[in-house]
């Protein structure tokens, strides 16, 4: 058990470390004009958080889910809290500090709002998946630290398909599913030919048809996985070519369009579900002004098709919301 929980430690400062440092730059960057004649940007449709400890403000901010009803999940470790906002963007709530008797909420990264809209959430330290309903009321945990059946070394990304909720073990290099409950049904490896020894994953989606969508942030890469665990394809590299990414955070699918946030390169960039480049996303307009997007990192999409970004620079903690149709400057 002390083993597995140093690994879960290891894994978070690993990540922390990755997130937070200074953005490398990949070899002989070409760096785009932002405001160039025909870039596509998203219309500017709100903004909720701002930079703080206190209720409704935020610190680190590593994921995004939104339930049916358009209501916003944030989930922000630094403090330990999942923060909630309704569909006009303004805060509700948040939880974290007691499970009701079962301890804190350790090291919350990822999130998926179910078809129950109960929100699940990986937590890291505790290698494990917590379930809580909407309002912030704990419904189920399971998974301890390990290598066995239903242990996690680095649980992170969430997808729920039918009546099965996947995981990425990410340091276990492998996918779980369980049923709706929490218990095990199976696991496929997520290794494929020509992985070097050292990779690190970082987030999960899964599109209606129940492929699975993985981020390999070291092999800057998107890989593509059956249900059942049979490998497709893998697309991106380490440039600033249009597609390139350098250094690849999150992902989120609305229909034929996988989106996948750059953290190096401040960009949102968009593939169609076969890895094809569709254009990227590299700022709005808020009030007349031209923004670029801040360090993009978590990531979601609603209903609807409209974009929700997180924005972490210096002095600014946000998510931003955009509308699901691209204009062109």
């Amino acid at each position: 058990m002390k083993k597995g929980i140093l690994i879960g430690v290891i894994f978070v400062l690993i990540v922390m470390f990755i997130s937070c440092s200074k953005k490398f730059q990949p070899a002989e960057p070409i760096v785009p004009t932002a405001t160039a004649t025909n870039t596509p940007y998203h219309e500017f449709l709100g903004a909720c958080g701002s930079e703080g400890t206190a209720e409704g403000e935020l610190t680190t901010i590593y994921a995004i889910c939104v339930d049916t009803a358009n209501n916003i999940y944030v989930s922000d470790p630094g403090t330990g809290y999942i923060s909630k906002y309704n569909s006009s963007m303004i805060y509700q709530m948040r939880w974290g500090t007691s499970l009701n008797g079962n301890g804190l909420l350790d090291a919350p990264y990822f999130l998926l709002s179910n078809s129950l809209n109960e929100i699940c959430i990986s937590e890291s330290f505790n290698n494990r998946i917590t379930k809580f309903n909407n309002a912030g009321t704990i419904l189920d945990y399971w998974g301890e630290s390990g290598t066995a059946q239903g242990q996690f070394s680095g649980a992170a990304g969430l997808y729920e398909y039918g009546s099965n909720i996947y995981v990425l073990d990410a340091n276990n290099k492998r996918i779980q599913k369980f049923d709706s409950n929490g218990n095990y049904v199976s696991e496929f490896s997520i290794i494929t030919a020509n992985d070097p020894s050292y990779c690190t994953y970082w987030d999960m989606e899964g599109d209606l048809y129940g492929y699975l969508y993985i981020v390999n942030n070291s092999e800057n890469c998107i890989k593509k996985f059956s249900s059942s665990g049979s490998f497709i394809k893998k697309w991106g590299s380490n440039s600033y070519n249009p597609g390139g990414m350098p250094q690849p955070k999150n992902i989120a699918i609305y229909g034929n369009t996988l989106y996948v946030t750059d953290f190096t390169r401040e960009i949102v960039i968009a593939f169609d579900l076969d890895g094809n480049f569709k254009y990227e996303i590299r700022g709005y307009t808020e009030g007349g002004t031209y923004k670029t997007l801040s360090d993009p990192n978590a990531l979601a999409v609603d209903s609807a098709g409209n974009i929700y970004v997180s924005e972490s620079n210096t002095g600014v903690r946000r998510i931003v919301k955009l509308s699901g149709t691209p204009l062109y400057n």
